[in-house]
């Protein structure tokens, strides 16, 4: 029978299992660039080519031909998603994206101000739409899964872990007109490199966890596995997955096995198996680097002010990394 004694002294002894973990397994490889960007232009290829009917398939749950009766709008709901998309990946301002838009107005027909363009972040179809594209891209998703969390800029340049870490997870200023990120949640499957949930807050990236929660739901019907890093290290993790879910997460250093048999389970595995626990862990080291990649590919601000229009660009950037890997499983 396991004891709080025999625990403290394996947790005294943990950052050395790390350290020959890492030692052993860990192996630093250089990137072939060569293939990186062969790659990424395949991906970028297939992912242009498929947006529209993806973005046709999304609005096709929420609209029905009845409802297009009367005036035509100027620009569709579907326009309005790819113009935002497009905005996005090039990180335009609206005024730049307007500016574009004009200037092919003759290849696109559209010929809008760059009021319209920040008023698409706030239309319910448009966010519908975006929405079901990140859920039918997610379709195809197993469920071992991994989970991260990360920070965009809405003002000026400062490493969001470093902040994380030094303010406790709250990392707004006194001032609360001065925001410093946008919260955003991701869980991924590890099978297809393809986000299942997308969580943003504006408060926390725990807030931004819970939401991503409740739309998991929605996306995969069965958790066989989630890792999180040891931010989620307590037991109450345990309780948002079910029983037959394996959770991979290092305890906090202040915690004992008392708890639910669930809790005494994830330790004991742990302990019984360090390395092979400790293999699983790091497999959501996958989540920091897609997030690297999604930062690389839609960049690292958000250049919205209105907390809805904010949300909106962020889940663009979360649609986008699933039409890029559509195709990776």
């Amino acid at each position: 029978m396991l004891t709080n004694e025999q625990f403290d002294r394996f947790h005294n002894e943990f950052d050395f299992l790390v350290k020959k973990y890492r030692e052993q397994y860990s192996r630093h490889t250089g990137r072939d660039w060569s293939a990186y960007e062969r790659s990424y232009e395949q991906r970028i290829r297939h992912a242009a080519a498929e947006l529209y009917s993806v973005v046709k398939s999304a609005s096709s749950i929420i609209f029905s031909p009845d409802d297009h009766m009367g005036r035509p709008p100027k620009v569709t709901p579907e326009q309005k998603v790819v113009m935002l998309l497009l905005k996005e990946i090039f990180s335009l301002s609206n005024r730049k994206m307007s500016g574009l838009l004009s200037l092919f107005g003759p290849l696109t027909d559209i010929d809008i101000c760059y009021k319209t363009v920040e008023r698409a972040y706030s239309s319910m179809p448009v966010r519908l739409i975006i929405h079901n594209m990140f859920v039918l891209l997610a379709s195809g998703a197993g469920g071992n899964l991994t989970g991260d969390g990360t920070g965009y800029s809405l003002s000026i340049t400062r490493h969001y872990r470093s902040m994380r870490e030094n303010s406790n997870g709250n990392c707004m200023e006194t001032n609360p007109d001065h925001r410093l990120f946008v919260y955003a949640f991701a869980i991924l499957d590890l099978g297809t490199n393809l986000y299942v949930t997308y969580g943003v807050s504006m408060k926390s990236e725990k807030d931004a966890y819970r939401e991503a929660l409740r739309m998991l739901g929605i996306t995969v019907r069965d958790v066989e596995s989630i890792r999180l890093d040891q931010y989620y290290g307590s037991q109450s993790t345990l309780d948002d997955f079910s029983e037959g879910t394996k959770v991979f997460v290092i305890p906090r250093s202040n915690t004992t096995i008392r708890g639910s048999p669930a809790w005494k389970e994830l330790i004991g595995r742990l302990m019984d198996a360090p390395m092979e626990f400790l293999s699983e862990y790091y497999r959501r080291e996958n989540s920091e680097s897609q997030f690297s990649a999604d930062k690389r590919t839609t960049g690292w601000r958000i250049q919205q002010r209105r907390e809805d229009r904010i949300r909106t660009a962020a889940m663009c950037k979360g649609t986008w990394h699933n039409l890029f890997n559509m195709t990776s499983g």
